[in-house]
């Protein structure tokens, strides 16, 4: 997002939550968009032992760079449920070459 002066600004933290226990960061249920889910808040077990939030962040926040530099997602279906399939199994290979 940017403001009125085009500086970038970080946005839409509607779904944050405030960690109780920062040592142990296990979050149950995910919320926000599908692209960006990291595959372990995607498992089909509804995540009954949680999941790592801050290493799920860390996931969301590879794929906002990775969309940044190549213009475009590394995981993506017009099918919801092939798109959740490609994220749990899919082998991701980067390709560095910039044109």
């Amino acid at each position: 997002m940017l403001d009125k002066k085009f500086k970038g600004m970080l946005a839409d933290f509607g779904s944050a939550i405030e960690v109780p226990n920062p040592k142990d960061c296990k979050i149950k249920g995910s919320e926000g968009t599908f692209h960006f889910m990291s595959p372990e808040s995607l498992k089909s077990d509804g995540n009954v032992d949680g999941f790592d939030g801050r290493l799920s962040d860390i996931w969301s926040l590879g794929i906002s760079l990775y969309s940044m530099v190549y213009l475009k997602l590394p995981f993506f279906d017009f099918s919801l449920v092939q798109l959740i399939e490609d994220i749990r199994t899919k082998e991701f290979l980067f390709n560095f070459c910039f044109s």
